[in-house]
């Protein structure tokens, strides 16, 4: 992972060229996957928010997040499909119509470590110009790659802050795996996790954990909800929060829904 200080001369380096920044981000997590001390660079700069992965939400949940309007330029879409990339294309032209340059257009893609920036680009040059995999640090360093005769996209690292105080930040970015998570940190993760779920999604409790729904009370306590999962799964307290943590982030969960409710409400 590249520290902060080579992520801001990165910027640096690259600031002056670009025409236009794609900033990366995650649907399930639209407001707390920007990067926020980036907000200085983007001055002056044409930015296009893309928020990946919108297939990873439900219907319900795609249409809350389409509501949004935090962002001046934004478009949600599934990257893997390839009817996107007129979606994509069509915003970038739009962004750069006021641009006086008549030759080739640079473009800044950036957003955390395994949010699908090069699925993007390989969505964008309709090849595997970009390896990709679900882990994180696919990318090891940054380079051009040409999408068409006047486009021209720069891959890079996923960026990181040296460290995240923010625990609720921290938690949110490892459950959509942005985050690396350490087997004695799985347990926090896991119990922040279920207060959210009791607390937004409470109606999918049952489908997500499996439970009988007679189990299943209107004001479930994180500490009832754990009594009735080790019974139904035959856990112990040694196992339980590793095995809640397994299933808990392949499920498909608007993990901003806090944050959304919070701007709407202001």
């Amino acid at each position: 992972m590249l520290k902060n200080i080579s992520k801001l001369s990165l910027f640096t380096k690259y600031y002056q060229v670009a025409d236009l920044f794609i900033h990366c981000l995650d649907a399930r997590l639209l407001i707390s996957s920007k990067i926020t001390w980036i907000k200085s660079y983007l001055k002056n700069k044409p930015c296009l928010y893309v928020g990946l992965k919108a297939d990873l939400l439900t219907k319900d949940d795609l249409n809350v997040v389409k509501k949004l309007t935090i962002y001046p330029h934004l478009i949600l879409i599934n990257s893997k499909n390839f009817k996107n990339k007129a979606l994509v294309l069509k915003a970038i032209k739009k962004l750069l119509l006021k641009s006086q340059k008549w030759n080739i257009y640079n473009i800044f893609v950036f957003g955390y470590p395994n949010i699908g920036k090069s699925t993007l680009i390989n969505l964008l040059t309709t090849r595997k110009s970009c390896l990709t995999a679900n882990r994180l640090h696919v990318t090891k360093k940054e380079s051009w790659i040409k999408v068409n005769s006047y486009l021209r996209i720069l891959d890079t690292p996923g960026i990181l802050n040296q460290q995240i105080f923010d625990l609720k930040l921290r938690y949110k970015l490892i459950l959509i795996n942005c985050l690396k998570c350490k087997n004695d940190q799985k347990k926090d993760v896991v119990i922040y996790a279920l207060n959210y779920l009791c607390k937004y999604y409470y109606q999918d409790l049952f489908s997500i954990f499996k439970i009988p729904i007679l189990k299943i009370e209107k004001k479930l306590s994180v500490e009832y909800l754990l009594k009735i999962i080790k019974k139904q799964y035959l856990l112990n307290s040694n196992n339980i929060y590793l095995f809640l943590y397994e299933k808990i982030i392949k499920k498909h969960i608007n993990w901003d829904l806090d944050l959304i409710k919070l701007y709407e409400s202001n």
